[in-house]
């Protein structure tokens, strides 16, 4: 059966037995937001509605990583045509600005907001924005090509996995870029470890990743905008096909159900989505905001796993048949 990965946030607090009922398998904390207390507040909630319950739900923290985020008191509003400064106070990691050249684009909020170089400063670079929207504080910062140097696992990640290794079972390490990233967290935690492909160096680096991993995440947020966006199916085949070979876990994960985070069914482009990631052989899919911040975290758990049962069928199933004639 295809897991189905939630992540908890404020909006799901109230209705974690209710995402155990209807389908979660995984539940996940994201420590890229929030602070460990809050998280391990909900650990210790989803606790009790095990109990409750009578269920066992498994637990993935998901690693903050040297992931590039705006660093922002308040929201600011950009427009199509305008220019913005980015300075490298801006950012939780200055240095990812002298990687990019005038003329790149820099994806913000997973390409929500994008904005394109037309001159480097010290202290910073001049971009003129390219469609409207907002910038907001903690949203990720991406260039396509341009990968952080550095191990995957930061300071911050150590405290982290320190903290909750023996109370969790997964460990899902972000920005991974070779084994050898991998390796530093297998030693590091006491529980499964999984890597989230989200940059271009990953991708090349794959099947030695996979040797060194008990699971893959293709992570299509951060990876939709580290590769050309058109290319991202095809990688999520490839990448799903591997794990099938190699016999471990795989996990389909971002926008898999968007729109359920303000409406209550899935769009049909979503069920797609979804329904083609199970028959390609995804072990697992995600939810992100759907669950954490959504209006609707039950039922899109809910309407995942009617996606799912269904695409585990063969694709000649009774009911499908009965539809045709």
């Amino acid at each position: 059966m295809t897991v189905i990965v939630a992540t908890l946030g404020k909006a799901c607090e109230k209705q974690l037995a209710s995402l155990i009922q209807n389908g979660m398998g995984i539940a996940r904390l994201n420590f890229s937001h929030e602070t460990a207390d809050v998280h391990l507040g909900r650990l210790r909630a989803l606790r009790k509605a095990d109990n409750r319950l009578g269920t066992e739900t498994l637990v993935m923290v998901d690693l903050q990583g040297p992931e590039v985020r705006l660093v922002l008191e308040k929201e600011k509003k950009v427009e199509k045509g305008g220019m913005v400064f980015l300075s490298e106070k801006m950012l939780t990691m200055p240095d990812f600005l002298q990687k990019v050249i005038v003329g790149s684009r820099l994806l913000i909020d997973d390409g929500l907001v994008e904005l394109e170089v037309r001159e480097k400063r010290n202290g910073g670079v001049v971009c003129e924005v390219l469609a409207d929207g907002t910038l907001k504080p903690r949203k990720t910062v991406a260039c396509e090509w341009v990968t952080m140097d550095g191990s995957a696992i930061v300071q911050e990640d150590r405290r982290t996995i320190a903290l909750v290794a023996k109370n969790v079972d997964w460990i899902a390490v972000s920005h991974v870029k070779t084994a050898g990233d991998m390796e530093e967290a297998r030693a590091l935690a006491d529980c499964r470890v999984i890597a989230k492909i989200e940059n271009a160096v990953a991708v090349r680096n794959i099947r030695e990743i996979i040797q060194a991993s008990d699971g893959i995440m293709v992570a299509r947020g951060d990876l939709g905008v580290n590769v050309p966006l058109q290319l991202l199916p095809g990688i999520q085949e490839q990448i799903v096909g591997l794990c099938r070979q190699v016999g471990i876990f795989s996990v389909v994960a971002t926008q898999m159900m968007e729109s359920m985070i303000a409406y209550p069914r899935p769009s049909r482009a979503e069920i797609t989505d979804v329904w083609n990631a199970v028959r390609q052989g995804a072990n697992g899919v995600m939810l992100s905001g759907e669950t954490a911040v959504g209006a609707h975290p039950a039922e899109a758990v809910g309407w995942m796993r009617k996606i799912c049962d269904a695409a585990e069928k063969q694709a000649g199933s009774q009911e499908v048949e009965e539809l045709l004639h």
